[in-house]
């Protein structure tokens, strides 16, 4: 209780800490009580959360206080934890006890308590014991005379067949109904609840994604293609693809001509809209360090999130001492732990499972490395559909690294 006490009063209260940041602060320039509560209760769900979230991203102070609050709830909710811990031994410790009483009985009942064989050998002068019961054995029966045998026919006589003796064959168990089998495609097998890719099984993950390669891909819509950049990254390959895994990446890309100067800028991007709004992206400050042609990323990107690159430059015309001025956006996806998993798994099983492991490439934006894949199975009838899909994707991809 007294540790209890202790904590309890540790705990500031919130209204007090949010009247004091008030305080200090112009309310105009910061978040109010009532956003703080909203966006602490609710995440996601609260009102205005994109404005929330990029106010909180620019602004240091608002920020200390937002983490200061969730920190306070997390230390509220642990103090019940023990309670629900007692409560729970005192339910299982008795229980356990009964258990472990009722092993050890049939351990004595089973092994330890005498048989009776054991008591009717006991010598009969023994106090408590009882003479063995004797057991009458039948008299014995004398053996029947055996028939004497006929004597051996002559050579004469042509000898008797002997007649084979019909045995009982017991009935054979009905076998059980064969599994469903489902061809796919022609090296993708459904038996029962397994895919097979040749002779090999997929694994539980694999299987949902391995079954899409029996459907029909979604169409790409590409009304208004636009040029390809002037500035066009050399790594990552974000070109052919739209998504990476290091987590703190450097960024490469070709020289602008004369280029003068670059400025390079990361965003963090908020929902899967395409376009992206300006108020669904904020800017991850000083993020970069631009050395020429290069952006070096200081600290690692979250994974499973968003970003957008954008460089800008401006390039000396060759007939005027004017500056010219361009811009070129790259927008990408940091993989998650497991779905580097996968890209590991995918580089190991190219070989045994092609069509499976370009199916998991399509569904991380891996467009190019896809098409090598399914290029190698030519020979399947449905892989012509899905290379077609692989080309489209890759073009637009090229000439729009801003799509998704």
């Amino acid at each position: 209780m007294a540790e209890r006490k202790q904590q309890e009063d540790r705990i500031a209260p919130l209204e007090e800490l949010l009247r004091l940041h008030r305080i200090q602060f112009d309310p105009s320039e910061h978040l109010t009580p009532e956003q703080f509560f909203d966006l602490a209760e609710r995440r996601w769900r609260a009102r205005n959360y994109k404005t929330l979230i990029k106010h909180l991203t620019i602004c240091d102070d608002c920020r200390q206080t937002y983490l200061e609050l969730k920190s306070l709830q997390s230390l509220v909710r642990s103090m019940s934890k023990p309670q629900f811990a007692l409560f729970r031994l005192s339910v299982l410790v008795p229980a356990g006890a009964a258990a472990v009483a009722l092993v050890l009985f049939a351990l004595w009942w089973g092994f330890l308590r005498p048989s009776p064989s054991h008591v009717a050998g006991l010598p009969a002068d023994l106090p408590g014991a009882s003479p063995a019961p004797r057991i009458e054995q039948p008299a014995p029966v004398p053996p029947k005379a055996e028939p004497s045998t006929p004597p051996a026919p002559s050579s004469s006589r042509a000898p008797q067949r002997s007649i084979p003796v019909q045995q009982s064959v017991p009935a054979r168990e009905p076998s059980p109904p064969p599994a469903q089998r489902i061809q796919i495609a022609k090296n993708l097998l459904v038996v029962g609840d397994r895919v097979y890719e040749g002779d090999y099984a997929l694994p539980v993950w694999a299987r949902e994604i391995a079954l899409r390669y029996g459907q029909n891909p979604p169409v790409v819509r590409a009304d208004a293609m636009p040029s390809p950049p002037l500035v066009q990254l050399i790594r990552p390959p974000l070109l052919s693809s739209r998504s990476i895994e290091d987590t703190q990446p450097v960024f490469e890309w070709h020289s602008a001509g004369q280029a003068v100067e670059y400025h390079v800028r990361l965003y963090r991007l908020f929902g899967d809209d395409t376009p992206v709004e300006e108020e669904d992206m904020a800017e991850v400050r000083d993020a970069l360090e631009v050395r020429g042609s290069r952006a070096i990323v200081r600290r690692e990107l979250e994974p499973g999130q968003q970003y957008l690159l954008r460089i800008e430059w401006s390039v000396s015309a060759a007939d005027s001492q004017a500056l010219e001025k361009g811009r070129a956006d790259y927008r990408f996806y940091v993989l998650t732990a497991q779905e580097r998993e996968r890209i590991s798994w995918v580089r190991n099983h190219k070989q045994i499972a092609p069509l499976t492991c370009a199916m998991i490439l399509l569904e991380l934006g891996y467009y190019e490395d896809a098409l090598r894949l399914l290029q190698s199975r030519a020979d399947d009838p449905r892989v012509k559909v899905w290379l077609e899909y692989c080309r489209q994707r890759l073009e637009l991809r090229r000439k729009n690294p801003m799509s998704w």
